[in-house]
């Protein structure tokens, strides 16, 4: 009786094992008439994904190679096709069932299993993945956006051994986005050892640590960058800006030495050597920056208010000075009143210039009207009064 018993309890085991692999090879014959006609089978590619998540459900048939290699391929094809009834599988997550799918079919191949063909099918997933992302991106769903592109990144070092530091950089950006700062440095820093994207990797590296209040991080990363790249001066530049952030005045103005020496007709460095200067009281060599500035970039709107106000301020001392003088020094008076006058004319036209660039701007509209009216030029003064 016990034999009897043993015997039926194993046909009932091999039924429900036929049973499952009939789901497996229904749902293969589903996607091939699916395959047949797109247009008109449908629902066989529906029909197709109900067996196989069947079969891909039961412990019988879970762990077969075929089982996920037919997942992969209709969840794929769910992914691709065309119509209404399918607006619903156009998403990530039916992209990554496919691509799981192929993964688990690879991690329980056996002699049987068409690797190659795996192997192609999984790479049409992973440029999936990277178009897919980048509309994800575009849509500002950068999360989703991330888990494909490391999806494609994964994909070509598993199985085409090659690093795909393009998907790696959108995973860092991605990250960055969403404020994922660990992860966005992590994705920066292996593409920065990899080459990918030259100096520019180490600026946004910097950058998330100048953000972060993390100066000497930052530094350190641009140090790093200025070693690979020695002639990359936007990796300088941002380092002066470190300094002058944290008001390390003589080790901004080394690299703004270094920075000119590289670029000298980048009238940039030499308007921020001039407010350096400037800041230092070394007015002198401030205003040959400025005028450097100027000669190369004439239209440097900083450059051009920056020198003007300089001479404004040098009128500040010589109209105390006539002040305190008394009534009696009618000579030394005059004398210093011509001094005044001659400053004043060596600001206008810089504060001219300044206006003419930048017509808009408050300030020079103002520090033009004094000095018009005390050198006497009623016509500019009124001209530029009714232009205000």
């Amino acid at each position: 009786m016990k034999k009897l018993i043993l015997a039926a309890g194993m046909f009932l085991a091999i039924g429900s094992l036929s049973a499952q692999s009939n789901k497996v090879i229904s749902a293969s014959n589903y996607l091939k008439y699916y395959q047949t006609d797109p247009e008109n089978s449908a629902q066989d590619l529906l029909n197709a994904k109900e067996n196989i998540d069947d079969a891909a459900q039961h412990e019988k048939t879970m762990n077969e190679p075929k089982t996920h290699i037919y997942k992969g391929k209709i969840y794929q094809q769910l992914f691709l096709a065309k119509g209404e009834q399918f607006a619903g599988f156009k998403n990530a997550q039916t992209l990554e069932a496919s691509i799981d799918a192929f993964n688990l079919a690879m991690e329980n191949a056996d002699r049987r299993t068409d690797t190659k063909e795996l192997k192609n099918l999984q790479g049409m997933n992973a440029d999936l993945a990277f178009k897919t992302g980048i509309s994800y991106y575009q849509n500002q769903e950068f999360d989703k956006a991330a888990a494909l592109f490391q999806q494609r990144a994964d994909i070509m070092s598993a199985l085409f051994e090659r690093i795909d530091t393009v998907s790696i950089f959108n995973v860092g950006l991605c990250a960055e986005q969403t404020e994922n700062f660990d992860l966005a440095l992590e994705k920066y820093k292996q593409c920065a050892e990899l080459g990918y994207n030259g100096a520019s990797m180490y600026a946004s590296i910097a950058t998330i640590y100048s953000n972060q209040e993390k100066y000497d991080d930052a530094l350190a990363a641009l140090k790093e960058g200025r070693e690979q790249y020695p002639n990359e001066v936007a990796l300088l530049t941002q380092e002066i800006n470190i300094y002058l952030k944290q008001g390390r005045t003589d080790e901004a103005l080394a690299n703004l030495n270094t920075a000119i020496e590289k670029e000298p007709d980048n009238d940039s460095y030499y308007y921020a050597r001039a407010t350096l200067y400037d800041k230092k009281g070394e007015t002198e060599n401030a205003m040959a920056d400025y005028q450097k500035a100027i000669e190369i970039n004439a239209e440097n709107f900083d450059a051009n208010y920056n020198l003007g106000a300089i001479y404004v301020n040098r009128s500040s001392p010589l109209v105390e000075k006539m002040n305190n003088l008394p009534a009696s020094a009618d000579k030394e008076y005059e004398a210093i009143k011509v001094q005044l006058q001659e400053t004043y004319s060596k600001a206008i036209p810089y504060l001219e210039k300044a206006h003419e660039i930048n017509p808009e701007d408050v300030a020079t509209m103002q520090t033009l009207l004094e000095l018009y009216v005390k050198t006497n030029q009623t016509e500019k003064y009124m001209e530029l009064k009714k232009s205000m």
